[in-house]
């Protein structure tokens, strides 16, 4: 019996030392783990011009390190941050999913696999994801941001989105600005879901807030840009439509079937007061014309401003984007500034003829849509050239 006591009290205390051996083991695989994690982040935090080779041995780190621990969830976190940065989105997603298998609250694999998700086309994997972070913190204002512009980024290119995702927008990116009124990206993103619905006004008033809080944002000074020649346009638009009333009420008051009535016919020698009213009305009619012209010419004014801008950012003048200068050509042709419209036409075509070869050098990202990018210049230099003639 107290043979049996002994052998039994020797196996647990045999189980323990094993299971203390285990543990301890463990601790120092883990430990290990972390360090080649801290090497790891060393790689990561270099973005010189062995940027590439560091990824490498990042990734090699990391390795290493989920071959200690594989339950390292900041190893897998890690990983997926090297993918992202080789731009290996889908093994990206995959780190960051089995980091999120360790660890479902860990709010940074959330965010980047919500990036990843965007890049591979997966807008409802991305608002999933992001609604999983407001969960976790009601407080975050890029969260909020981020679901918004997923929801905008549904918007089928020229046709306005439906009142509910409107809705569902306004209210992500109005919750972001809420949560922090500095939060630059949310105010642009407010603008540009206005612009897409035509409620342009509106639409200059957020790019304006967002250019206030970050005077250098360039995107937002391209919208405004956009913006004020998208409403130039449209009152240019109103003018010569106006402009083809009048004339063919003119044509039906001179048309041979209306009688001439001569001043013996006319019952009293002065004005009327239907004349007096219709005089009233012509000045009134005239007086909001030229206010609108005055309108027109400040909302050209200003859009060629923003592009000037934007332009002046560029100190290599083949670097500059061609639809800016494209845009600024257009503001030009409509104040009637011949010159210089012929001017950054000119430099439209250059920077199109140059860019090739600068792409090959890696100086410069390739043209994007350039099909319809030279369309747009024929008709400008249409354009120009009735211009010209106009002014012969």
């Amino acid at each position: 019996m107290a043979k049996s006591a002994s052998k039994a009290m020797k196996a647990e205390r045999n189980a323990a030392i094993k299971a203390r051996k285990q543990r301890k083991l463990l601790e120092e695989q883990i430990k290990k783990s972390n360090e080649k994690c801290d090497e790891a982040k060393g790689y990561l935090e270099y973005t010189g011009k062995n940027m590439e080779s560091n990824l490498m041995k990042a990734k090699e780190a990391l390795d290493l390190a989920i071959e200690l621990y594989d339950n390292n969830s900041l190893a897998f976190f890690l990983l997926g941050e090297v993918y992202l940065a080789q731009k290996q989105h889908q093994s990206a997603l995959d780190s960051y999913s089995r980091a999120l298998l360790l660890d479902a609250t860990h709010v940074a694999s959330l965010e980047r696999r919500a990036i990843c998700q965007e890049h591979l086309n997966n807008v409802d994997g991305a608002i999933q994801d992001y609604t999983s972070i407001i969960d976790q913190e009601p407080n975050n204002d890029y969260a909020y941001n981020m679901r918004g512009l997923c929801i905008l980024n549904r918007q089928v290119p020229g046709i306005k989105l439906l009142s509910s995702c409107f809705t569902l927008c306004e209210k992500d990116f109005k919750a972001a600005l809420r949560l922090n009124k500095a939060n630059y990206y949310a105010l642009v993103n407010l603008g540009k879901l206005y612009e897409d619905q035509e409620e342009l006004e509106q639409a200059l008033t957020y790019y304006t807030a967002a250019l206030e809080v970050k005077e250098n944002y360039t995107y937002a000074r391209f919208r405004r840009g956009c913006t004020y020649l998208h409403l130039a346009e449209s009152m240019l638009s109103k003018f010569e439509a106006e402009e083809e009333e009048s004339s063919n009420e003119m044509g039906a008051v001179n048309s041979p079937k209306t009688p001439v009535v001569s001043p013996i016919q006319k019952s009293s020698p002065g004005l009327g007061h239907a004349d007096i009213q219709s005089l009233k009305q012509e000045v009134i009619k005239d007086r909001r014309m030229a206010e609108d012209k005055s309108l027109f010419k400040s909302h050209v004014q200003s859009a060629a401003k923003d592009f000037s801008v934007l332009l002046n950012l560029d100190v290599d003048p083949n670097l500059a984007d061609p639809t800016v200068v494209l845009n600024l050509a257009t503001c030009c042709l409509l104040l009637d500034d011949v010159k210089h419209a012929e001017d950054n036409l000119k430099r439209v075509e250059e920077i199109i003829a140059t860019r090739p070869s600068l792409v090959k050098e890696g100086t410069a990202e390739p043209i994007c849509d350039l099909d319809l990018l030279d369309q747009a210049l024929k008709l400008k230099k249409k354009a120009l050239r009735i211009k010209k003639n106009m002014h012969l």
